[in-house]
């Protein structure tokens, strides 16, 4: 186990053969890698993110259909902790030892091709 999450270790189970149980939550890290990352921009975005997915975090396939966004009906909940996790692993996990990344500045807008 990573020393990071040692506080994630409590004693919580009832059955005495069982000493720990570990409660993974997937914002942990991204915001803590956020939180330390250079480029303010990527704090602003997970903020936002971790928001939405707080309110709509559990939402199921469809919930979202009812926007103008092509292929909406297909997304659930979980959409805003995997924009979260892509959109550190394009800036860096610079806490972790990853090189600096950055923006691409390529839109959504007729014409624009992003790149991966």
């Amino acid at each position: 186990m990573h020393p990071a999450q040692n506080h994630l270790r409590t004693r919580t189970h009832s059955h005495p053969d069982i000493q720990y149980v570990i409660t993974p939550n997937a914002w942990l890290p991204i915001l803590q890698s956020t939180l330390t990352h250079p480029d303010d921009h990527l704090v602003k975005i997970q903020r936002a993110l971790s928001h939405y997915a707080s309110v709509y975090g559990l939402k199921n396939p469809g919930y979202l259909g009812e926007t103008e966004m092509k292929g909406a009906d297909k997304l659930d909940g979980t959409v805003f902790v995997r924009t979260a996790i892509l959109t550190t692993g394009k800036l860096g996990w610079v806490r972790e030892g990853e090189a600096l990344g950055d923006f691409d500045r390529i839109g959504f807008y007729p014409g624009s091709e992003p790149r991966l």
